[in-house]
């Protein structure tokens, strides 16, 4: 439709060679059509390339055009140039061809530069109808349309579902609601088209188009094909020969599965073969019972007993072990309920008896220590957080003992702490100890104490935020609470803690766990944007101010660090502009932005009501959507209130064993 050439430093006042940002207008390009779909690419030629190449010139440089601002007379396709391996319309002059030099790819004064290059495009559409779409794994469809100048619902609309043939198989009309339901759908859709009076709407439903929930807390159990089943047995734990006794239980509340479908169970060893085949037919009451005797000869180790029902499978871990009783008894004991740094020299006691009580004399025994992170709490400082969140701890087993008991089967165990990094708080030291017999048998048994790796501790305390977030806001001084004290909680006086303060993107991932943080702590680049000193005093008491100015926003991380002691923690708060708990994030793929909100409890039961808060601005209007994993239960528009919106809906069985709220506000 319009080729242009856009000048980007008309008045030679910006420095070109750093990121600038641009805006164009594209009323001055193109008269919009409603419904019509505009495809913008905007790329670059060798003629406007900053770099200087010297003499270094070709046939295309000359070629090009300085200004470039011409009406298309007639539409194109990608297909008019598949002879001459054109990338786009907008690169007609660069192609294969002999001057092409792969090894100039990264040359900028190079045409293959230029080639391997292809222009940013994005899709631009003329139309008031915002559209979305939820299917579930039972083929059931919800679509939502309403007017997005408005954010009413739009009824009437026509709704045509289109195959990757673009074919139409399955149409339909919004409801007063805008809303449309397809209980099941006879294909499977890759294109829906929403048509109301000259406007259109377009989506795209392959799995690619789908919005990211790595975001969000979408665990629980899943929905498997619109099936429920759980394997259970009499004991965790079977010999090679036992008989296992697996039962089976089914919930089929859609009646999926016809009268006697078949319900298939494998038994399946550790080699991963299968040992057992069994196929009964479902019954009314979806209660089945599977015998499987094992072999004396039987491979022990984790076998996984398998249910195939639909489409749907189940799993169940089934342990067999050749269970031998212990005939030693070992005992460690270091003399004290706790470890920790400060202690001068750690030796354990050591006495292997036999179980009929006489000692274990002159047998070997072998102990190994694994240290392993716990969570540091002191009763005295239970509102202070004494863990870190950058440093991530980890420890293989090392050998600390391995020597002959003497002959009243006692022995000394001395333990020398050499751990392979900073450890986030408190640890638990885990002892597995070994007794061998005379003949090669051995007995085992296991011991734990727990650690600390340093001789004082540091905490702190963030301010209260709002009640159903803990959302700081910003443009106001916050405090944050400081206390250090000693392995046994006792106050003490430390001078010199380093506090900082970092800003966190969202991760890829749900954002409460698996944060790694530990590039906050090393990583190239990473700058803090504010820190200071502080001391604290006699009573282990101390405290800083921080501040978080508009337009600023997101999570931070506070930090504080003894660089004395070594001791650090950390915590992660969420900072926002007041009334508003999301924000556009940058760097966000899956939307334009993410919404916060809270629920007034975690569980629930069947008939409670579960109350929803979410921040709003009294403008606009939120899809509330209910799922169940498999399909959506409920969907209903809420009105935006002013602030802050909350609705309730009763928990129904259907909702069991989990469900989830979306909100999706306009």
């Amino acid at each position: 439709m319009r080729k242009k050439t856009v000048e980007l430093n008309p008045d030679g006042n910006m420095d070109l060679s750093r990121w600038n940002t641009f805006h164009l207008d594209l009323n001055d390009l193109m008269e919009t059509e409603p419904g019509a779909i505009y495809r913008i690419e905007i790329g670059f030629r060798k003629i406007h390339a900053l770099c200087d190449c010297g003499e270094k010139s070709d046939d295309f440089a000359a070629s090009d055009t300085e200004e470039w601002d011409e009406f298309a007379e007639n539409e194109s396709s990608y297909w008019d140039f598949f002879d001459t391996y054109v990338y786009s319309n907008y690169y007609d002059d660069y192609y294969y061809n002999y001057n092409y030099n792969w090894d100039e790819r990264d040359d900028p004064c190079a045409d293959a530069y230029y080639i391997t290059r292809m222009p940013a495009s994005a899709n631009v559409l003329a139309s008031d109808l915002g559209v979305i779409a939820k299917k579930g794994n039972d083929g059931s469809m919800v679509i939502a349309v309403n007017d997005l100048r408005t954010t009413k619902p739009v009824s009437g609309a026509k709704v045509k579902a289109l195959n990757y043939q673009q074919t139409i198989f399955h149409e339909g009309s919004t409801d007063s609601d805008g809303m449309l339901r397809w209980e099941e759908i006879p294909g499977k859709p890759f294109l829906l088209i929403v048509e109301h009076n000259a406007q259109k709407g377009y989506v795209k439903l392959d799995r690619g188009s789908s919005l990211s929930l790595s975001k969000f807390d979408v665990g629980g159990s899943a929905v498997n094909g619109g099936l429920k089943g759980f394997i259970y047995g009499e004991r965790g734990v079977w010999r090679p020969g036992d008989t296992l006794f697996l039962s089976f239980m089914l919930q089929d509340d859609k009646k999926v599965l016809p009268k006697g479908h078949p319900i298939n169970f494998e038994l399946i060893n550790p080699k991963g073969q299968v040992v057992d085949n069994q196929v009964m037919p479902n019954r009314p009451d979806g209660l089945f019972a599977f015998t499987s005797k094992t072999s004396s000869e039987a491979l022990t180790g984790h076998y996984n007993a398998r249910i195939k029902v639909g489409g749907a499978t189940f799993n169940k871990g089934v342990q067999i072990e050749t269970i031998k009783p212990n005939r030693l008894k070992i005992k460690l004991d270091f003399g004290k309920d706790s470890l920790s740094l400060a202690d001068s020299e750690i030796n354990g006691a050591l006495q292997v008896n036999w179980l009929h009580g006489a000692p274990a004399r002159n047998l070997r025994t072998k102990i190994g220590a694994t240290f392993v992170s716990i969570p540091t709490r002191f009763t005295a400082f239970t509102d202070y957080r004494f863990d870190d969140f950058v440093r991530r701890f980890s420890s293989r087993e090392r050998i600390i003992f391995d020597d002959v008991v003497d002959n009243e089967g006692s022995g000394n165990v001395p333990m020398n702490v050499d751990l392979d990094s900073r450890a986030p708080g408190m640890l638990k030291a885990y002892f597995n100890a070994k007794a061998f017999e005379k003949g090669g048998e051995f007995s085992v048994d296991r011991f734990s104490i727990p650690y600390a790796p340093y001789e004082h501790f540091v905490g702190l305390k963030l301010p209260k935020g709002d009640r159903s977030r803990g959302m700081l806001l910003t443009d106001t001084d916050h405090t944050v609470e400081v206390v250090t004290c000693d392995v046994n909680g006792k106050p003490v006086a430390k001078q010199g803690l380093e506090w900082s303060i970092y800003e966190i993107h969202w991760r890829w991932w749900w954002s409460r766990n698996g944060d790694d943080l530990s590039r906050y702590e090393s990583g190239e680049g990473v700058q803090s944007i504010a820190e200071g000193i502080l001391n604290t005093d006699d009573k282990g008491f101390g405290s800083f101010d921080f501040e978080v100015k508009y337009p600023e926003w997101g999570r931070y991380l506070v930090r504080v660090v003894d660089p004395n002691g070594g001791h650090a923690t950390s915590q992660i708060v969420y900072i926002d502009w007041p009334g508003w708990a999301g924000r556009a994030q940058r760097e966000n793929p899956g939307g334009a932005s993410m919404l916060v909100f809270s629920t007034d409890k975690d569980k629930y039961e069947v008939g409670e009501s579960c109350t929803v808060s979410f921040p709003s601005s009294g403008i606009g209007r939120a899809l509330v959507s209910i799922e169940n994993g498999s399909r959506v239960v409920q969907s209903y528009w809420v009105d935006a209130g002013k602030d802050q919106t909350e609705f309730t809906f009763d928990i129904t069985p259907e909702m069991a064993p989990n469900v989830y709220v979306n909100i999706t506000l306009v």
